[in-house]
């Protein structure tokens, strides 16, 4: 049967062969949901791309993806972003360049990221359905608590991670919601555990798409300056969770249901 409909899953890639597996992973988890469509995989970072491409992996651009969407007669596609929040990467290197191309097709539809901020019911809805999968990860440690490494974006201080700090909070799960940019430093986690933490042992997780080389740099390594070993110098035990949430079934299921609502 002739495929006529075509998905695009974008992503800001990763150098990290291991982290580039994954992604292919839960590009085949979408094949496997949508046998009816051309499944594709577009990253938005260049320089990640060029430095695949380089190594004899191929790499396509969110524009080439749609280009070769137009020119096999698929003209009814859904885009589907990766990214947790809405920021320049999703606005610049996602909207704006489908946005460009939308004339050529007969439809063309863009989803939003993960955390994507709606109506207040909406909010309850998702970010509960988010904070539920994501405790999914916590069935194998007890009395302890939990530290997300969050990437952010730069000059914003995103609502996203506040709305899902809040219903973590809400729904009384011990989660601290850090970020690499902008607010919720590392020093604020550690500020507010001293506060607030019963216990002395933290999971540090990533909440990041793929575990790539930020979960090298600031989770596994024994530098000084990573967050592992800042928490250990505030004097408590940690262990990492060096998984992106890609690997979450419960995540994908989510990523699944927004696409199948595009469709």
């Amino acid at each position: 049967m002739e495929k006529k409909k075509g998905i695009l899953i974008t992503s800001f890639g990763s150098a990290n062969l291991n982290a580039h597996s994954l992604l292919n992973d839960f590009v085949k988890q979408v094949e496997l949901n949508f046998s009816d469509a051309v499944v594709k995989n577009a990253f938005t970072s260049v320089f990640i791309s060029k430095n695949l491409n380089n190594k004899g992996i191929t790499v396509k651009s969110v524009q080439e993806c749609l280009e070769d969407f137009a020119q096999a007669g698929i003209l009814d596609v859904v885009i589907q972003p990766t990214n947790l929040a809405t920021g320049k990467e999703y606005e610049e290197k996602i909207v704006k360049v489908a946005e460009k191309m939308r004339q050529i097709f007969n439809s063309l539809k863009i989803g939003k990221p993960l955390m994507y901020v709606g109506t207040a019911s909406e909010n309850e809805v998702n970010y509960t359905l988010l904070a539920r999968a994501l405790q999914k990860q916590f069935k194998n440690f007890d009395d302890c608590e939990f530290v997300f490494m969050g990437h952010g974006v730069k000059n914003r201080c995103l609502q996203e991670y506040k709305l899902l700090q809040s219903t973590f909070n809400k729904i009384k799960l011990p989660v601290f919601i850090g970020l690499m940019e902008e607010c919720f430093s590392l020093e604020h986690i550690v500020e507010r555990l001293a506060v607030k933490s019963k216990g002395r042992r933290i999971i540090l997780m990533p909440l990041l798409f793929i575990a790539g080389g930020h979960v090298e740099q600031e989770l596994l390594t024994d530098d000084k300056s990573s967050w592992k070993n800042r928490l250990k110098q505030a004097g408590y035990e940690v262990e990492v969770y060096p998984h992106g949430i890609c690997e979450n079934k419960e995540v994908q299921e989510i990523y699944i249901g927004k696409i199948k609502k595009l469709l």
